[in-house]
């Protein structure tokens, strides 16, 4: 099957100096490559307004090769503040620009399916590429959402009687996302949930992880890895352990602009010798803390879905994820894992201290369910889901 994926978010080499953000959309490309399909990435990348004087844009289009799937890649500048969708002009323009990239060099290249990620920020531009004899279907995120039900009534309905129309078909990244959707009228039943998965070189084997969970500790080992920054609420957990009476230990990996808040924080709180920052660290460090590491914690808000998560239950931890956010439905509270409140800050300390209650067998039932979770999530199998999932409902 010949495959082109829009995203406007997508890794590409260090020296187009792109941030660096989710790879989760590369992952289903990289293994539909490997299961023999072609598969055409165009990532239109946008450039923010406040690096406008900063950085000049490029008005070449490029083309890289990450893992067998060939990336097209052409960028465009905001003009308005705190908003991710370029003007309809400037996004029909590269558009026009890229598919005639397309077809000069890749003239061989029939798309069988068209797949449009974040579709909200390049709605315009993947109108270009779609057709009434293409079948094709735009996934929403979350911040598809998040702009979806900022706009008024009326350019809300006129959007979604838009995306319904150009696309064969929708999906979501979470159940959460598609709730949202049905209550602004964008969703139907039958409409499919897009997970992310993890690699399978990820995940611990089994007896070590069996032998994790009978192990039994009174000091608690609890981690955070990722992004420092406020939507991340780290703030909350380092607060909430503050209350905690029993021994443990909080490791901190990741870096971003409120880790000297942070610092000060425990400061503040006096937990300053209980709370260890680490910075980024390479990913066999972050898995080789996380296999010894008791409870893995992140609270965050408009998270789509952090396969950290995944991460930490393949390492056997027990994970505290947020209600209401991307792996809701995922992690089962009580059960593979715990899911807090985000309007009830108290919730987080109520899990935590609660799972001193839990006898050893409840503990390593926890432990383990989290494991054979993420198991089943690996990148291949999800990638292979989501393609089947596409196809079944436009067949």
């Amino acid at each position: 099957m010949n495959i082109l994926l829009i995203s406007s978010i997508y890794p590409e080499p260090e020296e187009y100096r792109i941030r660096n953000d989710t790879k989760a959309v590369h992952y289903f490309a990289k293994e539909w490559v490997n299961d023999g399909h072609r598969v055409i990435v165009l990532h239109p990348y946008q450039n923010a307004i406040k690096l406008l004087l900063s950085r000049k844009i490029s008005k070449e289009i490029r083309e890289n090769v990450i893992d067998g799937v060939t990336v097209i890649f052409g960028e465009v500048q905001l003009y308005i503040p705190h908003t991710n969708r370029p003007l309809v002009f400037q996004q029909k323009h590269l558009a026009v620009r890229m598919r005639e990239y397309l077809r000069k060099k890749h003239s061989d290249f029939v798309p069988d399916l068209v797949l449009s990620h974040f579709p909200m920020s390049s709605f315009s531009f993947a109108k270009i590429f779609l057709s009434k004899s293409i079948k094709s279907a735009c996934i929403l995120h979350g911040i598809d959402l998040r702009e979806l039900e900022g706009l008024s009534n009326y350019s809300r309905n006129r959007m979604i009687s838009e995306i319904k129309d150009s696309f064969s078909t929708i999906a979501y990244r979470s159940n959460n996302l598609k709730s949202r959707a049905q209550k602004i009228g964008l969703s139907v039943k039958e409409e499919p949930i897009i997970l992310s998965g993890i690699s399978e070189t990820l995940i611990w084997d089994e007896e070590s992880v069996i032998q994790k969970a009978e192990k039994r500790e009174d000091f608690l080992r609890v981690i955070y890895a990722g992004n420092l920054n406020k939507q991340k609420r780290v703030d909350i957990i380092l607060k909430e352990i503050a209350k905690y009476s029993g021994n443990y230990m909080l490791e901190i990996i990741g870096s971003g602009e409120e880790e000297e808040t942070l610092k000060e924080l425990c400061r503040n709180l006096q937990i300053e010798d209980r709370v260890r920052f680490y910075g980024r660290i390479p990913r066999n460090q972050v898995i080789s803390h996380m296999r010894k590491a008791t409870l893995f914690a992140m609270v965050s808000t408009n998270e789509t879905l952090g396969l950290v998560y995944l991460e930490a239950m393949a390492q056997g931890c027990i994970v505290i994820g947020t209600k209401g956010e991307g792996i809701d439905g995922i992690i089962i509270d009580g059960v593979n894992g715990y899911l807090v409140d985000p309007e009830d800050d108290n919730t987080l300390f109520d899990k935590i201290n609660a799972l001193q209650n839990l006898s050893e067998t409840e503990i390593k039932k926890i432990i383990l369910n989290g494991y054979y979770t993420a198991k089943k999530l690996t990148d291949k199998k999800v990638a292979n889901d989501y393609l089947e999932k596409i196809c079944r409902l436009l067949d």
